[in-house]
């Protein structure tokens, strides 16, 4: 994950790996695919946490 952040690349910036089936490679998708999962996550837990402070407001009735 250090060298992503060492050139700015954003996990959704990754489409696909090519690779030669070596340890290494295989170790770095599971590292990046489980980082993936985590920030996404991550985003639907922020957006369900939004939703909630969203149903929580109190909104005043507007009359026109």
């Amino acid at each position: 994950m250090e060298i992503l952040q060492d050139y700015d690349i954003a996990l959704d910036q990754i489409f696909s790996i090519t690779s030669d089936n070596g340890k290494n490679m295989i170790k770095a998708t599971q590292i990046l695919n489980d980082a993936t999962e985590e920030s996404l996550y991550e985003d639907d837990k922020n957006e369900d946490n939004l939703m909630e402070k969203i149903d929580s407001l109190q909104l005043a009735n507007i009359h026109l």
